[in-house]
């Protein structure tokens, strides 16, 4: 607020329910817990038994990046054996909680029992400087903070005063030693790179030392330990100390947590704080031994030793670390999970199937239970119940995650790249020992995206449980995934079926389970019903046609009707009958069952008739009841058959909720402003309530998925004319959403900096049309005319306040990914150019990362019409369209973009990501921006054809080899030519540089390899004789102590860099010319490639495994990702692939779109990016996690 911290954050402590419903006699368990809400943000305390009417959670909860316009609700629930329930809430505005940031609130719950009154009593922080305050007594529990009223450090230090004469007396001697820490900032900033705790240290520290400033006469024991503390801190920040950083991390780490700790005593016990408590013995005792300390760093730091310091702790480290986990648990972005629309099974129904499960759950060990069953049969109804027994199982319950899949993404996920690390962060949740283990594997990932699922589970996964001691002696844990057939279909969705689900949780971890509910879907089927997984997978199918579903449903029924019995007044059946005819039309379907009852309690008498009177409902086939249950229902709603435009309002309203992109879907006045008519939002609404979940104020939602799939298979829907399209829907809402911009713009931004004239919230179709037109843009197969012209209009008229608009909305909704949305339309523009200046969509992904790396512009959004454009790059075509001072010159000068006329035989990234040089047979090398095509400088010229290129390690360098034997090294940043090496009368097929740069290795047609000085040019090794063909790959190690080499002649052979002698025998098991090799990032293993793919021990010699097979012809390129677990592979077959060096599996890919041989691949230094080269003259760049085009160059023209 007000600019006082980077992101909008709610910290709740010291939580207190008081007044609680007193504890049926007949209950089993009683558990209760607190969640909070703020938007898609949910937190919730531990669930815990209660006794009395009274409870305490210490551990704060924190709700990060929240947006501040967004309620904030908290939650009371019951959970019992037999179910859950809301006990009472209340919502709140931010700023309410911001009004009162570090103080004490008792809030009255809302209830649905007026008997029932309980309140709950929290601390609540919105701002940085209270939360260190705040944190303190919820980390020290018992009597000396039961009645603690906990007010600001700043406040008790403007209200503390002492002596004047003792002020005088002692001021001079003590102001030299308290009159400034500034000069440590920079040192604490440095530490913070290797350890994330130093910048609470620092928070602390200034705390104390303005504790200290209005304290200066208390005791001198303070102000010595003040002394030792500041000559730590001067002996450890000078430069050949903080050049060390690495080496000292343990000891920078522990003067981390003593400053934390030794500040937090200072400023408690000198603003009255619960230490002061301590006796003047006691407290100079304290002090005396954080002194200890401070005098050991200091030794430490002299001497230039690593030594283990023992930190004088009084646990508030402990409290703080708590904040730091959560911090990096954060990193795992979870997705939210809400069940509460989701229902529990009727009390003494489905009982079979729940004993049968819960005795599998308790004995079979390593194993993975797949719940399945048709559509509509209550195998969600069945996991939730489930979730809840064994929710109550033991003090903590054994439910260590559930996990949802839903084609809503409100509710659940669709991505199954997300499923790892959201069950990483629940069983974080679900037991602080794996907390600490998977927030220590988050912070040793630089990148969790880059890993594939099976790398994810065993690093964020696996690898915590099996750390965490005596977890099994809870005995066994269970983990729920329901609705897996509702994720997104796709090689994410095969991947997390084959690598992760279908093999458990492996032997070391037989005590927990997967459970999974899905229907049996084909490629679902395949992998868990595969006879390798046969001792692993137990399928328990639900049948619909017993004697057990009829009972239920009749039983569900039963207590329906009874519910409305008082409004069945005029039917001449009687109620035993009712129940008969609509448990035999059920057919064991308790998703028929419930439509039918919602159908029903509308009107009764009227539409009991209608559903026993349609002699179709009685058919056998499943799907066909839910086809006619659906028809009757929506021919029910339009009434009169001739009314065309009450259907076609039908069909638009249920056409946007089938396509819109969930979250944030859309409530029903979204869709009526969206499609400008207002009657979709009223009466359209009104008719379909029977249908829909939802409130009129909440994202619209389907009953069922099955009415999803009713309206977009032709087949089902089309003969009743409810069939939607959904590629003419996302063009509808496309369109729609491109106007609604455009009007938006043309009304409200004619004077952008006039914020208050944006009045987004008066508006609230713009944030989805801003946030998802290009969502539905890239749903359609091509564009047509007309869209093409729509998107070129956007880019080149309302780019920049669309800009405006997002970074508006990014302060509320951080999650969006403006970037990410971007660079899927390029990788669509690509595929589908249509008309479409395909050049224009890549300089507007350029010019938008260069606005979201200006904090000028995010701090101040307006800024993007000035500072955004005139830092942007001159070349970039959104600057020159923009910026109206450029000059009319420049905007008519074409820019200069790579492309080449002939085979493109070698890609290479800069070091920094940034550039690409690509080498051609046209004799030239290209070095260019790698978004957008745009020459650095001129081409690179060589006499003969340019076999291959490759950049120093530092970036300034760079080295390419050519069919007339000559080598080349040039200047990276400026293009000029710094030597030239006749090194062969024979071409050079490849060149290596050393990663120190002092090294360069050529290999040549006759088979020889030479090492030249990367300075000189001078020959320092070599020429290396051993194979009898083409040399066609040369590769250092990462150490640059070997160099590998890949021929023609089948072998691979291993050399040291410094002798030319070679390392062991060759490696030998390709039948066709090694075309090349590549060191994995550790240096162990060497990958190579002919028709296959092999990996092998660089110490032994001897392969890993059996080969990588998947390509249809020659591979012409392997390279490892730069964290290691990934390979690219490049083929004849023109297509590229990804693979998991674990699993030996591809997991990316084929990817097509070359139209000739790819002879070349290489990876973005972040692991994020491919590119390519091939005989078809063009060069693309490919995102790695989704294989979408971000870039291709012109081919031959």
């Amino acid at each position: 607020m007000n600019g006082e911290s980077d992101s909008v954050f709610l910290l709740v402590t010291n939580i207190r329910v008081e007044g609680l419903p007193p504890v049926d006699a007949g209950e089993r368990l009683t558990k209760v817990f607190m969640r909070i809400r703020s938007g898609t943000v949910v937190q919730q305390t531990k669930l815990v038994s209660v006794h009395g009417s009274s409870h305490t959670w210490p551990t704060p909860i924190i709700l990060s990046d929240i947006d501040a316009r967004t309620p904030v609700s908290l939650t009371l629930h019951y959970t019992r054996w037999r179910g859950s329930q809301i006990v009472g809430s209340i919502e709140r505005v931010f700023q309410f909680f911001h009004d009162h940031n570090g103080q004490e609130l008792d809030l009255g719950l809302k209830c649905a029992s007026r008997d029932v009154g309980p309140t709950i009593r929290i601390v609540c922080c919105t701002r940085h400087e209270t939360v260190n305050d705040a944190l303190l007594p919820s980390f020290h529990p018992g009597n000396d903070v039961a009645n603690s009223r906990l007010t600001h450090v700043n406040d008790v230090v403007t209200a503390l005063h002492g002596p004047a004469e003792n002020v005088a007396e002692n001021g001079s001697s003590i102001s030299s030693v308290l009159e400034s820490i500034e000069p440590f900032k920079a040192f604490f900033d440095e530490v913070a790179k290797i350890h994330p705790f130093a910048a609470a240290a620092w928070s602390l520290l200034s705390i104390a030392w303005n504790v200290l400033q209005a304290e200066r006469t208390r005791t001198k024991k303070a102000l010595d330990l003040w002394n030792s503390m500041v000559a730590a801190y001067e002996l450890a920040r000078e430069d050949d100390m903080l050049q060390k950083l690495n080496e000292f991390q343990t000891i920078f780490g522990d003067l981390m947590k003593q400053t934390s700790e030794c500040a937090l005593f200072l400023s408690q016990y000198f603003s009255g704080g619960f230490f002061r408590r301590l006796t003047n013995l006691a407290a100079d005792k304290k002090m005396e031994a954080f002194q200890t300390a401070f005098v050991e760093f200091q030794g430490a730091f002299r001497s230039k030793a690593v030594r283990k310091i023992t930190v004088v702790s009084l646990a508030a480290y402990e409290g703080i670390k708590f904040l730091e986990r959560q911090t990096l648990l954060q990193r795992l972005q979870p997705h939210p999970q809400d069940g509460s629309a989701d229902s529990r099974c009727l009390g003494g129904t489905r009982t079979e199937y729940i004993n049968d499960i819960l005795q599998w759950f308790s004995r079979d060990d390593n194993s993975v239970l797949w719940l399945t069953g048709p559509l509509g049969s209550g195998k969600t109804t069945l996991a939730f119940s489930i979730a809840d027994h064994v929710s109550n199982i033991g003090p903590r319950g054994r439910l260590g995650a559930f996990i949802l899949f839903r084609r809503d993404g409100a509710l659940g996920m669709r991505d199954a790249r997300r499923f790892v690390t959201t069950l990483a962060y629940k069983l974080a949740e679900f037991d602080d020992r794996i907390g600490d283990g998977v927030a220590k594997a988050v912070g040793n990932i630089p990148d969790l995206q880059i890993l594939s699922p099976h790398q994810q589970f065993q690093r964020l996964v696996v690898e915590p449980l099996m750390s965490v001691n005596g977890l099994k002696d809870g005995g066994p844990l269970m983990v729920l995934v329901d609705a897996l057939d509702e994720c997104t279909q796709g090689q994410a969705r095969e991947l997390l079926l084959k690598d992760v689900i279908s093999k458990g949780f492996g032997p070391s971890l037989s005590f927990i389970r997967f459970i999974l509910t899905s229907r049996p879907t084909p490629d679902i089927s395949e992998v868990l019903l595969s006879p390798r997984n046969n001792g692993i997978i137990r399928p328990l199918w639900i049948d619909v046609n017993t004697e057990q579903a009829a009972r239920d449903i009749r039983l569900y029924f039963q207590t329906k009707i009874a519910e409305i019995s008082g409004r069945l007044r005029s039917t001449e059946l009687s109620e035993d009958d009712i129940l008969q005819q609509l448990t035999a039309r059920a057919g064991g379907l308790f998703i028929w069952a419930s439509l039918t009852y919602e159908f029903i309690r509308v009107r009764p008498d009227e539409h009991i008739k209608l559903v026993l009177g349609d002699a179709t409902h009685t058919v056998p086939d499943t799907d066909e009841r839910l086809r006619r249950m659906y028809e009757t229902t929506l021919e029910y709603l339009v009434g009169d058959i001739s009314r065309t435009s009450i259907k076609n309002e039908i069909r638009d309203f249920v056409g946007t909720v089938v396509v819109a992109q969930t979250p944030p879907g859309m409530t029903p006045e979204v869709i009526g402003r969206l499609l400008a008519n207002g009657r979709l939002a009223s009466d359209t609404f009104d008719r379909l309530k029977t249908l829909v979940t939802s409130s009129v104020s909440q994202p619209v939602r389907f009953l069922h998925k099955s009415f999803y799939e009713y309206l977009e298979y032709e087949t089902i829907s089309g003969a009743a004319g409810w069939y939607i399209s959904a590629e003419d829907y996302h063009k509808t809402i496309a369109t729609h959403c491109l106007s609604r911009i455009q009007e938006y713009v043309d009304a409200h931004m004619k004077d952008p900096r006039d914020i208050e004239s944006l009045r987004l919230a008066e508006h609230p179709q713009v944030p989805y049309a801003s946030q998802y037109w290009m969502y539905h843009v890239e749903q359609m197969s091509t564009p047509d005319e007309s869209m093409a012209e729509r998107i070129g209009q956007f880019f080149s008229k309302f780019y920049l306040k669309w800009i405006h608009v997002i970074l508006v909305l990014r302060q509320s909704d951080p999650g969006y990914d403006a970037i990410g949305q971007l660079g899927v339309l390029i990788d669509w523009v690509m595929r589908n150019p249509g008309g479409l200046d395909t050049a224009l969509v890549q300089h507007a992904l350029q010019f938008l990362r260069h606005i979201l790396s200006r904090h000028t512009v995010l701090d101040n959004p307006v800024a993007v019409y000035a500072d955004g454009l005139e830092s942007a790059p001159p070349t970039n075509r959104i600057r020159q369209i923009y910026l109206t001072s450029e000059p009319k010159e420049r905007l008519s000068a074409p820019v200069p973009l790579c492309h080449h006329t002939s085979w493109v035989l070698s890609v290479t990234f800069s070091p920094d990501g940034q550039y690409i040089a690509s080498a051609s047979f046209d004799l030239t090398v290209q070095v260019w921006d790698s978004t957008t095509g745009v020459l650095r400088y001129s081409h690179l010229s060589h006499r003969g054809c340019v076999y291959a290129v490759a950049f120093s390690a530092t970036g300034d360098r760079i080295v390419s080899g050519d069919s007339q034997g000559h080598v080349f090294v040039w200047d990276a940043v400026t293009g000029e030519k710094l030597f030239d090496i006749p090194a062969h009368e024979q071409a050079v097929n490849t060149v290596a540089i050393s990663p120190d740069g002092k090294s360069i290795a050529s290999g040549y047609v006759d088979g020889t390899i030479i090492l030249w000085d990367a300075r000189t040019g001078k020959a320092t090794v070599g020429p290396l004789h051993g194979h009898t063909d083409q040399v066609r790959s040369v590769a250092f190690s990462p150490d640059g102590t070997l160099l590998a080499s890949g021929s023609e002649d089948e072998t691979i052979r291993i050399w040291d860099t410094s002798t030319g002698e070679p390392v062991g025998e060759p490696l030998r098991g390709h039948t066709f010319s090694v075309t090349s090799v590549s060191f994995s990032p550790d240096g162990t293993c060497l990958a190579s490639g002919d028709d296959t793919i092999r990996i092998w021990s660089v110490a032994t010699g001897e392969a890993i495994g059996s080969p990588l097979r998947g390509h249809h012809d020659t591979v012409t390129s392997v390279a490892f990702s730069p964290e290691g677990t990934r390979l690219a592979s490049a083929s004849a077959d023109q297509t590229i692939r990804i693979w998991d060096v674990a699993t030996r599996s591809t997991i990316l890919g084929p990817l097509t779109g070359h139209t000739n041989w790819i002879y070349s691949v290489a990876w973005s230094p972040d692991g994020r990016r491919i590119v390519s080269g091939s005989w078809d003259c063009t060069v693309r760049v490919w995102d790695a996690l989704t294989g979408g085009v971000l870039f291709s160059s012109k081919g031959q023209t």
